[in-house]
């Protein structure tokens, strides 16, 4: 039988049509071989080679008009109408705006949550009280909170395990890893202890390939480790950040490198698919 992978977080480029640019003035000194990945990117480029067959993915907002997040919205549904989609919107928005942005989001039927990028000092945006309004809709609406921050920040790590306490059923979902590195590793470890004590907080494995330090099979293991403890087998997800992890290996490779660390053949059913399908199902 084959492994079945669904994969929570993919994006989709159309340098033709989105501004992207993040990626437009991306240079080496951010991500290593940039330059190869600086192009168009669709469903047609997930391919996988048995023993692996993808059935489902996670679309995750990528710059494409954060003006007018739902162009990318129409953008991806009209290339795929398998794909799960997580469009931008930050979490500051006057609540008026907020809801009318949510209302024509979910016109869509595909559209399942938001994203609101909070690194480094960023995460100050999110004191306002504007916040807890929106997080409030959200969780009324069952749709997704994506959070990406450093996890080695305890301020950061404060306010967002005070939000996830005040919002127990909104599902909140930690993007690469809280970029955990061998030089964070410790206070990272601290983070995982404290967020995970939140049962509606869920984390993505991938995102290794922006670190500026290189890390090791040995280092990945021993975080998947950490977060298997800490989080348990449910709330662990395998995810690709694919083309950004094409910098570094293909994709085959990539599922391959996760198929092959230590893991019981029922957990690496629950890493790989199980649980990204329980949580991103459309």
């Amino acid at each position: 039988m084959p492994q079945l992978i669904f994969d929570p977080h993919v994006h989709f480029i159309d340098l033709t049509k989105g501004h992207y640019h993040w990626l437009r003035n991306a240079n080496e000194c951010w991500l290593k071989n940039v330059n190869q990945i600086k192009k168009n990117f669709s469903v047609e480029d997930l391919k996988l080679f048995p023993p692996f067959e993808l059935d489902g993915f996670t679309h995750v907002e990528a710059g494409f008009d954060n003006t007018h997040p739902e162009r990318e919205l129409s953008f991806v549904s009209s290339i795929s109408k398998k794909a799960s989609l997580i469009s931008y919107l930050a979490l500051d928005t006057p609540p008026t705006i907020f809801e009318q942005k949510l209302s024509l989001f979910m016109l869509f039927q595909q559209f399942i949550g938001i994203r609101d990028i909070s690194e480094g000092e960023d995460f100050r945006r999110l004191k306002v009280d504007s916040v807890v309004t929106n997080l409030s809709l959200l969780e009324s609406c069952q749709l997704i909170f994506e959070a990406q921050f450093n996890l080695d920040d305890h301020n950061a790590v404060t306010l967002f395990y005070s939000l996830a306490r005040q919002r127990p059923k909104l599902k909140i979902v930690i993007n690469h890893c809280g970029f955990v590195s061998p030089s964070n590793y410790e206070s990272w470890s601290y983070s995982i202890k404290k967020l995970s004590q939140c049962q509606n907080i869920y984390i993505k494995f991938c995102g290794f390939e922006m670190l500026s330090q290189c890390v090791t099979s040995e280092f990945k293991q021993e975080v998947l480790d950490t977060l298997l403890e800490s989080f348990s087998e449910s709330r662990v997800m395998f995810a690709s950040n694919v083309p950004l992890c094409l910098t570094q290996k293909t994709y085959q490779q990539i599922w391959q490198e996760y198929s092959e660390m230590q893991l019981k053949p029922e957990v690496w059913r629950k890493l790989s698919y199980e649980n990204a399908k329980r949580v991103y199902f459309i």
